[in-house]
């Protein structure tokens, strides 16, 4: 019967643990959300003029490599997809405001690395890191003097974007803009995993 006690007891503490986890990290929010919901990430405008709009978009942070030829792979996606989402909220400002179509004014894209020093690496035990694991004997990229690094990069496109009463040349449709990018990234209104 202590036994008994003793592991609920323990189970009890490990799920307490695991929902205070899940509070400190902050609410978890589709990527399509407003960026001052507090998730970290999302999008935010400034209107400047009746016609005209600074939409920005901040991404998630996401861990990345060490490598900074592979870290240059992360760095464009992350970008790419910081653009894609600042233009979907583009076409959802036009339309909430009855402008059909927009233009993009200028565009500007930011990007933010950092290389933490995550703890004392314990060599002679081995650890696991992207799925694998690493006995002592064998090198790794990601101990460096004694301690585990990573990297994490989190991007930022900004745009100015003029609305217009009807269509023109090289103008962005909204309508057709909103609904491209959503098919195009469809889990950005979920939640993430």
């Amino acid at each position: 019967m202590v036994f008994f006690r003793t592991t609920t007891t323990m189970l009890a503490a490990l799920a307490l643990i695991a929902a205070l986890a899940g509070c400190v990290a902050g609410p978890r929010l589709p990527l399509m959300s407003p960026l001052d919901a507090g998730a970290g990430y999302g999008y935010s405008h400034d209107r400047l003029a009746d016609d005209r709009f600074e939409v920005s978009y901040l991404g998630r942070d996401m861990r990345t490599s060490l490598n900074k030829s592979k870290r240059d792979v992360d760095a464009e996606t992350a970008r790419d997809l910081a653009y894609d989402l600042a233009l979907w909220r583009a076409a959802e400002l036009a339309t909430q405001n009855g402008y059909p179509a927009f233009t993009v004014e200028s565009a500007k894209s930011d990007l933010e690395v950092e290389i933490v020093d995550d703890g004392p690496y314990f060599g002679h035990f081995g650890y696991f890191y992207a799925d694998r694991f690493y006995h002592p004997g064998f090198y790794s990229p990601h101990a460096y003097g004694g301690v585990f690094r990573s990297a994490w990069l989190q991007a930022r496109a900004t745009l100015t974007v003029v609305m217009h009463a009807a269509m023109r040349e090289g103008a962005h449709d909204a309508a057709a803009t909103a609904e491209r990018l959503q098919a195009k990234h469809p889990d950005a209104l979920t939640l993430p995993q």
